[in-house]
């Protein structure tokens, strides 16, 4: 499995397919595994690159506190790698976040952006306390009650009712793939320190922003925002989903993202 360097932070990644190159930026906690509706997909028309961020997976996880533009750097380290001078930007939720200081930081390297069920920042349009109780409150919780209590972050209670398999799998992905305490929190403190909507209107790339009608975790209200503020961005809400979209929804995620890259 190859590996790029931002300084002395050693990043873990993949390369898929052939053609205009797309990387692909996970959320807080995920690894590169968690793509795979994904990687099902675009690989047959694009180069698909996905890596673990810093703090889980097979990254490294750095002892120092890091901020979002440390991870929009590591991005931009994983293109360098492979010799790519620009991509398609393709974030979710944290990884929406990395994606905008790649484009605000590094506008040079990316070609278009798509930025799914992710904020300008958490303080806009938070997530109940509920929710964020559920995320955060993890002491004594075994991986297996951690994973399962995420679905409820990720899914609908329809969806996690008619979409079993998927469910056990990511169930089985966040047992495997659980990063560390340390890992968390530091990406959770990249998170605190993220505020671009002062800013979004010096995005110059073409931008899709895609969001899920019932998403508790990260609200419409963001995409909203994101949307509104960024010169010429397009929004697309989709229906009777959540933060998972790209999951429970693939198809029509993936055709959408599809048809915005060209």
């Amino acid at each position: 499995m190859p590996h790029a360097h931002n300084g002395k932070v050693e990043l873990s990644y993949e390369v898929h397919g052939s053609g205009d190159p797309i990387l692909f930026i996970m959320g807080l906690g995920g690894t590169k595994e968690q793509w795979f509706p994904q990687l099902a997909h675009f690989p047959g028309s694009h180069t698909a690159i996905v890596y673990d961020n810093r703090g889980v997976g097979d990254s490294d996880v750095p002892g120092e506190a890091w901020t979002m533009a440390d991870m929009a750097a590591d991005a931009a380290a994983i293109l360098d790698a492979e010799g790519i001078e620009s991509a398609h930007v393709v974030g979710v939720s944290m990884g929406g976040m990395i994606a905008q200081h790649v484009a605000l930081n590094h506008p040079e390297r990316v070609r278009k952006l798509v930025l799914c069920a992710t904020t300008p920042g958490t303080h806009h349009a938070p997530p109940s306390a509920e929710v964020l109780t559920l995320m955060t409150q993890v002491k004594g919780k075994s991986r297996e009650q951690i994973a399962r209590d995420n679905l409820r972050l990720l899914f609908t209670d329809e969806t996690i009712a008619a979409e079993t398999s998927l469910m056990e799998k990511m169930v089985d992905l966040g047992i495997r793939f659980a990063p560390s305490a340390r890992g968390f929190r530091n990406q959770m403190g990249a998170i605190m320190g993220h505020d671009t909507k002062p800013r979004l209107g010096e995005f110059t790339h073409e931008t899709l922003v895609i969001t899920g009608d019932r998403d508790v975790l990260v609200p419409p209200r963001n995409s909203d925002i994101l949307a509104g503020g960024i010169p010429g961005a397009r929004l697309e809400v989709l229906g009777d989903t959540a933060h998972g979209f790209l999951l429970d929804r693939a198809e029509e995620a993936n055709a959408l993202i599809a048809e915005f890259l060209g």
